[in-house]
């Protein structure tokens, strides 16, 4: 069955990541949880009502050509559609109208998501999964707009060129920094891969989507954690012999 691998890497991921961390919550309680103290349905819906109001205003204050970045006490700076989370805002504005089908939502994600349009193209890094699957792919989620799928599936096509064979994994990063690495894999890479899957299905026949993101996580899981069930954030390889 399509998939069938990466429903079994689900699975094991549950064991190494929820388990430890449901332990860690457990043992450090002293009173048994009771039901109101979880997140309640009315509390979600005051936190995304707050979000669409900070949306909002942050809308009125946002320039055209550009994308927030962060806030502090100098005012707004915003970015261009090559920072790596260039899809959070557009992604989030998603979301929101998901939520709320407020159709002023609707139409900035719309605009928002069109600036990232550009980095379709980028093969320098593995940042795609961040800019295009938060912005395009919920955009056509929500929509089923033609142009967006053509987006997401150029994108997953230049993210598959950073693939290395003997590696068995995605190249993050082209830079050094202040050391020189050969073939640089973050932890953070994973999450690249929900979109690869989505390309493997949506994708035209052949394409080889599925079998990067099933070996990225075998690769992943036999060297990113330590024997505690953390991770590193990142391992470096042979391009030769694939070894860590």
């Amino acid at each position: 069955m399509k998939h069938e691998k990466v429903s079994n890497l689900i699975g094991l991921f549950k064991r190494l990541i929820i388990i430890p961390v449901l332990a860690i919550m457990l043992g450090s309680c002293n009173t048994s949880l009771t039901g109101s103290e979880f997140f309640s349905a009315q509390q979600a819906k005051s936190a995304l009502d707050l979000s669409i109001r900070h949306y909002k205003n942050l809308m009125e204050q946002l320039p055209d050509s550009v994308l927030p970045r962060t806030f502090d006490n100098k005012g707004l700076h915003t970015t261009n559609a090559y920072w790596w989370c260039s899809g959070f805002y557009p992604g989030t504005l998603w979301y929101l109208y998901q939520y709320s089908g407020d159709t002023l939502l609707k139409k900035e994600a719309e605009r928002s998501t069109a600036l990232v349009e550009p980095v379709k193209y980028v093969t320098d890094n593995h940042d795609l999964g961040f800019m295009l699957y938060c912005s395009f792919g919920n955009g056509y989620r929500l929509t089923k707009n033609p142009v967006y799928k053509d987006v997401l599936l150029t994108g997953a096509a230049s993210l598959a060129t950073r693939y290395n064979p003997n590696v068995k994994a995605i190249k993050s990063w082209d830079w050094h920094g202040n050391r020189a690495w050969s073939y640089p894999v973050i932890i953070d890479n994973m999450m690249n891969l929900e979109f690869l899957l989505w390309a493997a299905d949506a994708g035209p026949q052949g394409n080889n989507y599925e079998e990067i993101a099933v070996n990225h996580s075998l690769t992943t899981i036999k060297n990113h954690f330590r024997a505690d069930y953390s991770s590193y954030h990142v391992i470096d390889y042979d391009t030769l012999t694939g070894q860590a």
